[in-house]
């Protein structure tokens, strides 16, 4: 068992934000942070994270109530979390939402989730547009490939269990000459297909989202971590800021403040980018247009083709004692070593290209690994989170959500999938936490190679 190690505060020795990813480094620009909050503030709404699921709530409350006086802090600045290391995919999809569709109890209310998250996806391109954010958007499309025949038939009885919910022509089985025509991968026997998924450049998306806010009077106060929630106040080092309502919205970073140490846990994904890829090479590559891919593996690795024809590529890593949070990463880490010996498995000639990027961060898992949204109107009181890795959308559908609560627009359904009546229910306190977590682990990794 690791030792236990303090949770690191904030990265505010960062000068240069863009090293945190590829997708803040081409940017093209220093990313110069916003100043602090100094002192108190009073507002309408105050959100803790200045990720997608706190900037998406700030965009659809000023969407329904362009007067609303909104407040966020971020610690580091807008997009440095998840929302600016992610692999870049908008799709629409969520862990526990099969489930849900094969339980009776719950089936006619998840065929509904799942139909607006496919309107989510096309809604985050629609919004762009017009909002004038160059994100990069490209619906072209997901493919979820099979390596082993054990692997094919889980994701044959996934597309039936899609058909029988009504979805049989949004969930495409493949055999191998089908996946050949996305990704030509040597050692890939099929795969699944979904037209609902966009490839992003999500640090574009979460810093234009932030710089249309700002236009339209949301206040963004940077390098400001919260360190504790109080009733209708959020509070921080320099200062504090009081609304009618609280949001909650830091993901992975969530434990880092008090009394939510056991809220979520921080489990890292590695991410690496190659090289742009030249004709010959593209040719080879067997890749279609700038398609989304991933394996099959329940330890998932997930990649795109970007706008200048690299290759974004990423896989799971760790959960580390005591929730402590991992912003770099060596080059030598075995995760990574692992993702790059990965990629080749489903991209021809993948393994001889030069990789320019690497990097780390954390994503939240609920105990319950569940996506959530909460809102408590009495004490005003909101939280969302706990996206396993598909939160590019699912943030924004919870945003949407969360702004019509506190708007009071919008009842939400008794039945709404997403939404909880109480907290989530916390992880236990360490070392059982880290017992439990790595043993999962394992116990997936283990899984995948029996497919294998």
């Amino acid at each position: 068992m690791p030792t236990a190690r303090g949770a690191a505060g904030p990265d505010l020795a960062v000068e240069h934000y863009e090293s945190a990813s590829f997708w803040l480094a081409s940017l093209g620009a220093p990313l110069a942070p916003r100043p602090a909050l100094e002192g108190d503030l009073r507002c309408d709404v105050a959100i803790a994270g200045a990720g997608f699921t706190g900037l998406w709530t700030a965009y659809f409350l000023k969407q329904l109530q362009p007067s609303l006086d909104i407040v966020m802090l971020d610690a580091n600045i807008a997009g440095y979390g998840a929302s600016g290391r992610n692999g870049g995919w908008c799709a629409a999809e969520l862990l526990h939402l099969e489930s849900w569709l094969e339980h009776p109890a719950t089936r006619t209310a998840a065929i509904a989730l799942q139909r607006e998250l496919f309107e989510t996806v096309q809604r985050v391109g629609t919004i762009t547009a017009h909002e004038g954010i160059d994100c990069h958007f490209a619906r072209e499309g997901v493919v979820t490939l099979a390596t082993s025949p054990a692997q094919f038939a889980r994701l044959a009885a996934s597309s039936a269990m899609m058909a029988r919910a009504g979805f049989g022509a949004d969930y495409v089985l493949l055999d191998r000459a089908g996946a050949a025509r996305y990704v030509a991968g040597d050692h890939v026997v099929g795969g699944l297909y979904s037209p609902h998924c966009a490839a992003i450049q999500p640090a574009r998306l979460a810093r234009g989202l932030a710089q249309v806010l700002e236009r339209s009077g949301v206040r963004i106060f940077e390098r400001t971590p919260v360190q504790e929630i109080a009733p209708r106040s959020l509070i921080a080092r320099s200062g504090s800021v009081t609304g009618e309502a609280c949001i909650l919205a830091c993901e992975g970073y969530t434990p880092r403040i008090a009394g939510f140490e056991r809220a979520l846990a921080p489990i890292h994904s590695r991410m690496i980018v190659t090289a742009p890829l030249n004709d010959t090479q593209w040719r080879a590559s067997g890749l279609a247009r700038r398609i989304c891919f991933g394996d099959s593996n329940r330890m998932v690795a997930y990649g795109q083709v970007t706008a200048d024809r690299r290759i974004a590529f990423g896989a799971r890593g760790d959960y580390h004692f005591a929730s402590r949070i991992e912003d770099r990463i060596d080059r030598d880490d075995p995760n990574l070593r692992a993702a790059r010996e990965r990629l080749p498995k489903l991209v021809p000639g993948a393994g001889e290209l030069e990789i320019t990027h690497a990097w780390t961060g954390p994503l939240g898992v609920s105990r319950a690994r569940r996506p959530f949204v909460f809102f408590d109107a009495a004490a005003g009181f909101g939280w969302a989170g706990g996206y396993l890795g598909q939160g590019v959308a699912a943030s924004c559908l919870a945003g949407h959500r969360l702004s019509r609560a506190i708007t009071a627009s919008h009842e939400l359904p008794r039945d709404d999938l997403l939404v909880t009546r109480c907290r989530p229910r916390k992880f236990e306190a360490e070392p059982v936490r880290w017992l439990g977590i790595s043993a999962y682990r394992q116990w997936l990794t283990l899984l995948d190679r029996l497919d294998r």
